[in-house]
């Protein structure tokens, strides 16, 4: 008994402060290995100091990142982005492509990682015309900031269900891909603006898509997509309010 007695009386502080601090160097031993890894990724793909900072703290505080370089000679494009991408946790704007200018893109993606569903502060995805996606990670779901994603000119044949969590997405373009459906949980995606599904393999829309009332642009293949009655009377809907409904056929 007395030996039960001393456990509870003994004063675990300062182990346990020491097991916090240990802790703590864990993480921060892990979080520069990742830093290294990352500068040595760039370094390999001549990467320039001004896209991927060579310093710890502007590299941590990163908002903005665009693969983009309008001075630099283009060699090879890179095809993955490395894991260790998890890192940039402020970081908003993540250009990946580019619609108008697709020549000077630095990369050219066959997938994303896992580790895109890490950064949880995004606000902008743009990976339009410049990848070769043919799947979008179910992580994507996990951005629940995201405003804008743009998916334009890849070979995305589907759209994964957790598209659906994205409630505060306003702008989706999916124009010129291989998609022959789309998830009914786009319906959930109330405060879309502007939608672009031209350019695909589509026939027929879910009738969930007549939740989107707030839609001001909204592109689809009309000389393939056969439209329900309800839906009919969404797009009539949409016109009436001043939505721009487009198609390329």
């Amino acid at each position: 008994n007395d030996a039960y007695q001393n456990f509870y009386d003994k004063d675990w502080t300062p182990y346990l402060k020491h097991d916090v601090e240990e802790a703590n160097n864990f993480i921060e031993s892990s979080e520069l290995v990742a830093v290294k890894r990352l500068w040595d990724w760039a370094d390999e793909h001549n990467i320039s100091k001004d896209i991927i900072p060579r310093d710890k703290d502007g590299l941590l505080n990163l908002e903005k990142l665009s693969f983009m370089d309008i001075e630099g000679p283009l060699n090879e494009r890179f095809s993955l982005l490395p894991k260790e991408i998890s890192i940039l946790r402020k970081l908003k704007f993540l250009e990946l492509g580019s619609a108008i200018y697709p020549e000077y893109v630095l990369n050219r993606l066959s997938e994303l990682p896992e580790a895109i569903g890490e950064l949880s502060e995004l606000t902008h995805i743009h990976l339009q015309q410049s990848n070769n996606l043919s799947e979008l990670p179910a992580c994507i779901g996990n951005l629940s900031k995201l405003i804008v994603l743009k998916l334009g000119g890849n070979n995305l044949s589907r759209l994964p269900k957790e598209i659906g969590n994205l409630e505060k997405l306003e702008v989706l373009t999916i124009w010129r891909n291989q998609l022959v459906e789309i998830p009914k949980e786009i319906g959930f995606l109330k405060n879309l603006k502007g939608l672009d599904l031209t350019k695909n393999n589509l026939t027929k829309l879910p009738n969930e898509i007549t939740n989107l009332t707030e839609l001001k642009i909204f592109g689809y293949d009309d000389d393939k997509v056969q439209l329900s009655e309800e839906q009919k009377k969404w797009v009539t809907m949409l016109k009436n309010n001043g939505c721009d409904i487009f198609s390329f056929a």
